[in-house]
């Protein structure tokens, strides 16, 4: 099934939080401002939304949630603890929002570590990363084995028969008087 371009399955796999990176280089009051956003179009994956600290505090409250776990975006330490602040010691429960990627090296040209997180019985964090290793082999143009091996399985197997034939001392032409008869005895 595709993701559809708009609705909830869209929003739960692709809405994104604001980066703290927009921050850079604002004043305090557009920091200000930024952070009583609610949602906007999400720029970067062309669909769905970002959504900012407004809107993930009333959901974490009407919830009795102390964070949002989220995935489905690449970080490159495997994580991201998003404070939306950029202050960790605004919040005594840990970030409203994590990210948390757990595939390394995702599709061999990231570079990131995967990561996951371990949640004790108080609600306290701790990240645990993963890092990656290289593959051992490459197959020409990234093919599959099976499709590389098939030509090569092709021409051994007509090899061989090729020989047996030649043992038995079975000509061409008498392969069809031969098939032949085998069809008649069925």
């Amino acid at each position: 099934m595709e993701i559809p371009s708009t609705g909830a399955f869209c929003d739960l796999m692709w809405a994104d939080p604001i980066s703290e990176r927009t921050m850079t280089g604002m004043t305090y009051a557009q920091q200000t401002e930024l952070m009583k956003t609610d949602f906007r179009p999400n720029a970067v994956r062309g669909c769905s939304y970002e959504f900012g600290l407004k809107s993930i505090t009333k959901f974490l409250k009407k919830n009795g949630f102390s964070s949002l776990i989220r995935a489905h975006e690449v970080k490159r330490n495997g994580y991201q603890e998003h404070y939306f602040t950029g202050k960790s010691a605004d919040y005594v429960d840990g970030p409203p929002v994590m990210t948390v990627f757990s595939a390394p090296n995702y599709c061999d040209m990231y570079e990131n570590y995967a990561a996951f997180v371990h949640i004790n019985q108080e609600g306290r964090h701790k990240w645990h990363q993963i890092g990656w290793d290289d593959h051992p082999y490459y197959l020409p143009n990234f093919a599959n084995a099976f499709s590389l091996c098939q030509p090569i399985l092709q021409a051994a197997a007509m090899q061989i028969y090729k020989d047996i034939l030649e043992a038995l001392e079975i000509s061409h032409e008498n392969l069809s008087t031969l098939n032949e008869q085998l069809r008649v005895m069925r």
